[in-house]
């Protein structure tokens, strides 16, 4: 499971919003932007992940590519996402992998929701 972490940052009066994430390989950060009505994605920057090995070998990296699609419940305190992953590189890439999360606002009136992406 991936910890969430969303964060507005605003620089000479333009606002963007990102999506902190955590692996077992580092933390990721990816600008949120609309995709469709309702809809938002987070594409990630591709990462170097090792391949499977045993013990003390050596079996190279593969290149991981991923994204998260998010939305909103129609009351604005649950969110949903869809996350892809697929790899590309010398140890093979196999079927993508998706996974589902649902986060709910624990405190609602503490963090009013911001507006647009």
């Amino acid at each position: 499971m991936r910890p969430w972490d969303f964060r507005r940052l605003c620089k000479a009066g333009t606002c963007k919003t990102y999506l902190f994430t955590a692996s077992y390989y580092s933390v990721y950060v990816a600008q949120i932007v609309p995709d469709g009505r309702d809809r938002y994605v987070a594409v990630f920057q591709a990462t170097t992940v090792p391949c499977p090995h045993r013990p003390g070998e050596d079996t190279g990296t593969n290149r991981s590519y991923s994204t998260i699609t998010l939305w909103w419940s129609p009351d604005m305190q649950i969110i949903h996402g869809l996350s892809r992953e697929h790899q590309v590189g010398p140890c093979g890439g196999g079927p993508t992998e998706t996974s589902s999360y649902v986060a709910r606002r624990t405190d609602p009136a503490a963090n009013p929701l911001a507006e647009g992406p």
